[in-house]
């Protein structure tokens, strides 16, 4: 089942976070061809995508934090394991950068996994 709290720190969930999303729209450089289907971003306002997702999705927000200029980037996940990133301007706009499924909220840990 998954939670509504975030399992470590602030700075920890802004890390990975921005690492998320980093990841998500920065494909490697040995990425080689583009996939198949282009990714489209879906915008709009924060109010109106994140009450589609929980209706249509059962998605709902499960950790956030604050990046680079001013941007909150959010996940959003349903207890069946379907994500999705968003991320908002300081301007009130927000994009769904990236979704997908399997997620899964960690126990805190008392050090790196081994």
């Amino acid at each position: 089942m998954l939670t509504t709290r975030w399992p470590v720190s602030g700075r920890a969930a802004a890390f990975a976070l921005s690492l998320i999303l980093y990841a998500c729209t920065n494909p490697p450089a040995f990425a080689g061809t583009p996939p198949a289907t282009p990714v489209q971003a879906v915008c709009g306002a924060r109010g109106a995508l994140v009450a589609r997702l929980a209706r249509e999705h059962d998605e709902r927000p499960v950790a956030r934090a604050l990046a680079a200029g001013g941007r909150l980037v959010e996940v959003l996940a349903a207890p069946g394991g379907s994500w999705t990133l968003l991320v908002t301007l300081p301007d009130g706009r927000s994009c769904a950068v990236a979704a997908g499924t399997s997620w899964e909220t960690l126990p805190a840990s008392a050090g790196p996994e081994s």
